[in-house]
């Protein structure tokens, strides 16, 4: 929350992920970002749930945050995902 609230909305994606990357780097937090896994049926993109719930499949991890950094208040753009059971 604070990249979003120091940056604001509105900037392109690439600032708010250099950003958070930072950030998590300072707190020690383990974390990757723009992970490569195309996900397209029959000619068109999933949405972005769908997307979410298919990169946690395919690359074997159990949580997930969907960041929507297009919104006033951060916490209203954020959604966490959980993908089967091992993530106590």
């Amino acid at each position: 929350m604070r990249v979003h609230t120091n940056l604001g909305p509105g900037l392109l994606k690439s600032t708010y992920t250099a950003c958070l990357q930072y950030e998590l780097g300072l707190a020690k937090v383990r974390s990757s970002i723009q992970v490569g896994s195309a996900v397209v049926y029959d000619g068109a993109k999933l949405e972005h749930h769908a997307q979410i719930l298919s990169y946690l499949k395919l690359s074997g991890k159990s949580i997930g945050l969907l960041i929507n950094l297009n919104v006033v208040r951060l916490k209203d753009g954020i959604k966490r995902f959980v993908n089967g059971t091992g993530w106590n």
